[in-house]
Formats: structure tokens, sequence, C-alpha cells
């Protein structure tokens, strides 16, 4: 089987990589991930795959003729379903909730399918299937069937930040901004131990969108609030009011999260940061004060809040009970919290986190700032982890390389904050595509 994977991966490297080749590249990456998908894996043969499929989406995509995009789109569509079909034909792959029209194939003996040892490969492979068709319903323009096959790729691999970063996009274009931030704000700070200057750059240009923007309370809704007061805190602008008005913001993750990105890029020295962590302060105090009161009333709602609560306690210089706060949750203290959100992935201010699971005893413990109680060593993780966060990011593509669409704004921004908007550094050397097909 070596033998054969390796004559035809040479065949592979000799065909040129022009548009008039793609799809026979694409083909060519099917018949190998046949052969042996372990291999292919490794040798990165999906994101191969992908960047022959851009080829052809990127010369019809000067077409004027709208049909003749929808035709090379759904050819795509058509080559994925093909490599899925012969990978479930031959392969023994687990049911990671993928639509029937990718699995479903004549099999004519079950029992001979192969099996691979390392599971991981499939979630890669399947996870990889489900980003594809999600952008290529986004360029048709199916933002709910899109967001349908993101959030089903990101169940099957959430250590794949390109997903988190898509999944921000369709937000974007279907005008939930704080979704969006919060998607991107979870693809940058994704597990990958690279930066994703993609998702900096989506958030840099909402956060550009909004920054100008006068905050009425009476008019506008909680979420464009929380995206108005984040940008300004971003750019270091002055807020009106400051602490009555950021002290009324409610809990969410969607909050906490970008609020949590936003503190971790924040440098004090100079008034204008300075200022801007103070207005970070108001907003982690009160909402760590909301949660604590709430967690004493209502047991119903306790998972949620724990979750939240547990994320501001990576920044416990802000987490101080004022005195109204009774300080205590009414719920089993021994119970263990399971991380459904995938917030242990989360490398933001990671290093003063709760590894999950958690259990209450050990918030309260971080509330009173006792460190006694016993945490998994920070660098201990699963192989299986491992070996997801090291595939992951290699067989999607780089940032280059991927479809991670970024906004761009019309909107002039003022002097105060093109001199402001040099604070994330990384972004200002990203090479990151527009992209609208």
């Amino acid at each position: 089987m070596c033998e054969e994977f390796d004559k035809e991966y040479e065949e592979l490297r000799k065909i040129a990589k022009t548009t008039e080749n793609s799809l026979k590249i694409m083909r060519k990456c099917r018949k190998l991930c046949a052969i042996s998908l372990d291999i292919a894996v490794e040798k990165s043969l999906l994101s191969r795959f992908w960047q022959a499929a851009r080829k052809l989406l990127e010369a019809i995509g000067k077409s004027v003729e709208r049909i003749a995009q929808e035709n090379v789109q759904n050819l795509i569509v058509g080559e994925l379903v093909a490599l899925s079909l012969k990978v479930h034909r031959i392969y023994e792959v687990p049911d990671y909730g993928l639509p029937d029209f990718l699995t479903v194939s004549m099999i004519v003996n079950p029992a001979k399918r192969r099996i691979l040892e390392k599971k991981w490969k499939f979630r890669i492979f399947c996870g990889f299937l489900m980003l594809r068709l999600g952008d290529l319903m986004r360029y048709k323009g199916f933002l709910m069937k899109s967001r349908e096959f993101y959030e089903i790729s990101l169940k099957i691999n959430h250590t794949e930040r390109e997903t988190w970063n898509q999944l921000g996009v369709v937000h974007f274009k279907s005008a939930n901004f704080l979704r969006s931030i919060y998607f991107h704000t979870r693809s940058l700070h994704s597990s990958s131990s690279q930066q994703y200057h993609a998702a900096a750059a989506n958030l840099d240009a909402i956060f550009k969108k909004f920054a100008n923007r006068a905050a009425h309370n009476s008019s506008q809704k909680h979420d464009e609030l929380v995206v108005i007061y984040l940008a300004k805190i971003h750019f270091l602008l002055d807020i009106d009011d400051a602490e009555n008005v950021l002290k009324a913001l409610q809990p969410s993750k969607e909050l906490i999260c970008s609020l949590m990105s936003v503190y971790e890029h924040l440098e004090p020295g100079t008034p204008l940061e300075n200022r801007a962590i103070r207005h970070v302060e108001i907003i982690w105090t009160a909402l760590f004060n909301k949660l604590l009161i709430d967690l004493s009333e209502n047991r119903a709602a306790a998972e949620n809040q724990l979750h939240l609560l547990a994320l501001l306690l990576r920044a416990p210089e802000f987490c101080v009970v004022l005195e109204e706060n009774p300080g205590k949750i009414a719920c089993d203290s021994t119970a263990k919290i399971e991380d459904l959100e995938r917030f242990d992935a989360f490398q933001c201010l990671k290093e003063h986190g709760l590894r999950y699971p958690i259990t209450v005893d050990q918030i309260l413990s971080k509330i009173r700032g006792d460190q006694s109680y016993d945490q998994e060593d920070e660098e201990e993780q699963s192989s299986e982890i491992d070996s997801e966060a090291s595939y992951s990011n290699s067989n999607s593509g780089s940032s280059s390389d991927s479809d991670s669409e970024s906004k761009s704004q019309d909107e002039d921004s003022d002097e105060e904050i093109l001199r402001a908007g040099a604070r994330r550094k990384h972004v200002e050397n990203s090479d990151v595509e527009n992209e609208d097909f």
C-alpha cells in the first residue's frame, strides 16, 4: 500500500499547480485518501485539495455570469461529496453527525472496511468536509445552511481556528455583530500556538465600524451597546458616564470572551491605556458580582453562570466581591461542570484559568484566593488533543491560502482611531484575502 501511495503521490507532485490542472489535482488527492487516509492527512493533502478548488473559484470569480460561478461551486461540492463517499466506502468512519448525502454509499461488504488506529484523523477529515461545504454554501448566499455546516464542523474538531473564524464571518453577514466578535475572538485565541491574522483583522474591522458611534442607552439594543463599548475600549477612546453605563451591561459568554481579548492586548503605561484598563475593570467587577448574586438566588441557571464566572476568574485582580454581595453559590459544591463550550481550548488569559472539569469548590477557592486545591499540570494534555492541534491547521491551509474573509469597511475613522489602531501589532503585517465568490 505504501508503494502504491508513494507512486501516486510522486505523480501528484509533478502536476503543475495551475487552474487548468485543479480538477486533476483534486481527484488525485481523492485517490490518495482512498489508498491511505492516514498518510494523506499527515501529508496535508486535504489542504492541497482545497487549494486546487480555490484556484477554480478565483478564476471563475471574475466572470460576470453568475451561472458560471454557480456551476463551478456545484462542481466542487460534487468533488467533496465524492471524496467523502469514497472514504466512507473504504473506511469504518465513526458517526460524527454528517449529513446522509456525505455518508450513504453502496458498501458491498461492510466487514471489510478498514479501521484507522488514530481515530482523530477521521475527525480532521470530517471536520474539513463540513468546513469547506460551509464555505461553498456561504459563497452561494445560503447563510443558514453555511452556519449549520460550520457548527457541525466545530463539534467534530473544535481545534480548527478557521471554523471559529468562518462562523464570525457568517454572523457578520447576518448583522449579528456581537456574535461575530465572539467567534473571531475564539478563533484568535484558539488552542493553536500560531497567530491567526484573519481573525485579528476581522475584529479590527468590526471595531472600526463601531468605534465612532454614539451610545444611546434608551434607543439601542444591549448587544449593540456592548459592541460600541468594546470598540471604544479597543481603540482607547473615552466613554461618556463610563462608571454608570458600563455597570449596566449584562453577563454573557459573548461579552466576557470578547472583553478578555481586548484586555489581554492592553498594556498599562499611557493615560489612554490606563483609562481603557479602568473601563475593563468597571465592566469586569460588575459582571463578576452580578453572577455571584445570580448564583446565590437561582439554582436552575447555575451551570451556565459558573462557566462565565470561571472565565472572569482568569483576571482575579478584577474579581472583587462588593460588600452588598452575599458571595455564596446555591448549588452542589462537589458537582463537576463539563466543558460543553470548549472554554478549556480558549487560550486568552489562560495562565490563570481553571482546568475542566471544574467544581464549585474550586471556584469558591479561587474567589477566596486559596490556591491549595489540586489542579492538573497546565502542560498535561491528552495525546488525542495534541495530535488534533498539530494536524488541524496543516490540513486546512495557511491563513494566506484559506478563504477566511476579512470585512472591508467604507466608514472613515477619525485621527484618534487611526493613531490607536496600531495596538494590535500582529495585524499590521497580516496578509488576509478579501473574497466574495
